[in-house]
């Protein structure tokens, strides 16, 4: 219920007036994702014991960053965008970073499927990594989401 209504507020407080539906598509796709590294972090860093969601919540972040589609065409960035007008210029850089997470994602699954959990807590570290190189050229300093 309070990640629900933490989304919720969240999604109305960055889309409720935005009429670009490429903003709101990508917004939406990195919050779920956010809300899944949350979770990651709940369960690897913190140790809440649902070691067993490890490998669901790494394959939803993983599903959601291949159903975003063209997730900044031209045009996209009229509106409440938070991102880097780079990201419409160095397309081969975005798109090498998106690799990269997606692969630093794959890891996470492959350890936490192995139950190796040094492994596990790397990969996820891994992740966050490869999240934050992208963050740090293309978003906004201060904004979320994209």
């Amino acid at each position: 219920i309070v990640a629900c209504s933490l989304t919720a507020e969240t999604l109305s407080a960055h889309g409720a007036n935005e009429k670009n539906p490429f903003v709101v598509h990508r917004q939406g796709i990195y919050t779920v994702a956010n809300v899944h590294m949350l979770a990651l972090k709940s369960i690897i860093m913190l140790e809440h014991p649902s070691t067993k969601d490890i490998s669901y919540h790494a394959k939803a972040i993983l599903d959601a960053f291949k159903h975003h589609g063209d997730a900044f065409p031209k045009g996209s960035d009229h509106g409440s965008t938070h991102a880097k007008s780079d990201v419409w210029t160095q397309h081969k850089d975005f798109d090498k970073k998106q690799r990269a997470a997606d692969q630093a994602i794959e890891q996470l699954i492959l350890f936490a499927e192995q139950n190796d959990k040094h492994k596990t807590k790397q990969a996820f570290a891994d992740v966050s990594k490869t999240c934050k190189n992208c963050h740090d050229d293309y978003r906004k300093k201060g904004n979320w989401p994209f």
